[in-house]
């Protein structure tokens, strides 16, 4: 097995355990609205450095509830497309139902000089970068999933 594709596995490594985490918190944040939560997995493959093809399964969020008003199920599902995804490190494709609206989740780290850090520092910045909603069309909706009172306005907005 070449370094490059040790470093991928580990990049990919990490990036499941910070899905496991954000869905986490998600999770905690959703449950303030009575959002019921459940996962799932799902098998992703990407060549993120032309080296070949890597696939691997990561966790799917979905969250499930009566709307207040229309009475019916209101589902929102957190599904990760990439770990390597252009101008991001990792996208997650959120999609509400029945209302059918869709968001991205991005992470984009500001990494400055990152020509003179090593591979293991530059994936701990990534690791400490925020999650933010992004419209399909990458315009950003500076909210993030991880201040519960704006995510939570945003699940109404996004099932409504």
């Amino acid at each position: 097995m070449n370094a490059g594709h040790m470093t991928v596995q580990l990049s990919i490594d990490r990036w499941i355990e910070q899905l496991e985490g954000l869905f986490k918190q998600i999770e905690t944040n959703a449950k303030a609205t009575n959002w019921h939560a459940s996962y799932g997995s799902k098998e992703i493959k990407e060549d993120p450095n032309g080296i070949g093809a890597i696939s691997y399964n990561a966790p799917v969020l979905e969250l499930k509830r009566i709307g207040e008003v229309t009475k019916k199920e209101e589902r929102v599902i957190f599904e990760p497309y990439h770990r390597f995804t252009a101008l991001a490190a990792g996208r997650i494709d959120v999609i509400s139902y029945p209302a059918l609206r869709e968001l991205m989740l991005l992470r984009t780290p500001k990494i400055e000089n990152a020509n003179e850090l090593t591979y293991e520092q530059i994936e701990d910045e990534v690791a400490k970068a925020p999650w933010v909603f992004y419209t399909t069309e990458r315009i950003p909706l500076r909210v993030g999933p991880l201040d519960a009172e704006e995510f939570n306005r945003l699940l109404d907005d996004l099932t409504s």
